[in-house]
């Protein structure tokens, strides 16, 4: 698997291959039902997260990421963007400032046939297990 470098003058590029990644997303269903499904809350706006904990994705909806990091648990991504393109991603990236993703980063996603999509985040929501 081949990992997209993109040339950022502010930002560190950090290239991480999260998986497993997939879309959970059911027609019609909420996201605080897809939250909940995955048994998980909302429990408060963070900052930023460690790349180097990140070790997987769920795409809940077009602007909705859960990103899987480790000790340190789960985020809700909200994009500023539809990043339609993430579920079948094969190789998913993000900017890392100064080794941490913060909403100045956005997930870099390229597919199989070479399509690069880019999704700007907007919110960092920690996540906890009901």
């Amino acid at each position: 698997m081949m990992t997209t470098r993109f040339p950022i003058a502010t930002c560190l590029l950090i290239a991480v291959t999260l998986l497993p990644g997939h879309a959970l997303a059911a027609q019609g269903e909420s996201l605080a039902d897809q939250l909940e499904a995955m048994n998980l809350a909302r429990a408060g706006a963070v900052n930023r997260i460690s790349y180097h904990q990140i070790n997987g994705w769920t795409q809940l909806e077009d602007k909705y990421v859960v990103v899987h990091a480790g000790d340190s648990g789960d985020f809700l991504l909200r994009l500023r963007n539809r990043c339609k393109h993430l579920d079948p991603a094969m190789d998913v990236s993000f900017t890392a400032s100064a080794g941490y993703v913060t909403t100045a980063d956005r997930i870099n996603v390229e597919n199989e046939s070479g399509f690069r999509d880019f999704c700007y985040i907007s919110t960092i929501t920690r996540l906890e297990r009901r």
